[in-house]
């Protein structure tokens, strides 16, 4: 089972210039969401964790850095 070490949300969010607010709004979910998310309180659901890539153009790996545990 793969688990997320880190995540790289805060650089790509800024590269896209949109926030924790305005990521939320755009994916259907609360910021409380990917405020815990980038402090790694809560691990996003696949469907979750892809809406965000997608939101982000970007894969998977580049939002999420995933390590076997």
């Amino acid at each position: 089972m793969k688990k997320i070490k880190r995540n790289n949300l805060i650089a790509l969010m800024q590269s896209k210039n949109i926030n924790a607010v305005e990521l939320a709004e755009r994916i259907g979910v609360s910021p409380k969401t990917i405020y815990n998310i980038i402090k790694k309180k809560n691990t996003p659901s696949f469907t979750l964790a892809k809406s965000i890539a997608e939101e982000l153009d970007s894969s998977l790996d580049q939002v999420f850095e995933l390590v076997e545990e």
